[in-house]
């Protein structure tokens, strides 16, 4: 939205609209340790993934299991098999699909994924594993700093 074309009384009325509760403050941890201690700094949602200093990659089942037992918030798991890029294979595909199920058996909120074909999303892989996802919600990962088209 473009708050300045809307003029002052436009602005006043979004800036009335968005509460402090409406912002998603979210903490991405790799531990139990740092979702308790983003969870006791206020942190509303957490995205675990696991080797962040890598950009982050599909956490164990075993630590899925602890945060989700010991944090009360939403917790949205990273879903990506390799660093080695966005770009995944029909195998990377099964394997993230897999992880999925895993994922939602375990009871988490959401999922974080993407992928890219060329320098663009890849709309068909985002819309494969959106389905196999449902009913979790659905965050589209970093893959889009690498993109150049939606």
């Amino acid at each position: 939205i473009d708050v300045d074309a809307l003029g002052v009384d436009g602005k006043e009325m979004v800036q009335q609209s968005i509460s402090p509760m409406d912002i998603i403050k979210e903490a991405c941890v790799s531990t139990l340790e740092q979702a308790t201690t983003a969870y006791q700094n206020g942190a509303n949602r957490i995205e675990l993934c696991s080797h962040l200093e890598l950009g982050g990659l599909t956490p164990t089942t075993s630590i899925v299991r602890k945060v989700r037992t010991e944090i009360p918030l939403p917790i949205y798991v990273m879903i990506r098999p390799h660093d080695r890029s966005f770009y995944m294979t029909a195998d990377d595909e099964a394997l993230m699909a897999e992880s999925i199920q895993q994922m939602k058996l375990l009871g988490v909120d959401g999922v974080v994924f993407g992928g890219l074909v060329g320098r663009s999303v890849d709309i068909d892989l985002v819309f494969r594993l959106a389905e196999v996802a449902k009913p979790l919600g659905v965050t589209f990962h970093k893959a889009i700093d690498e993109a150049c088209m939606f």
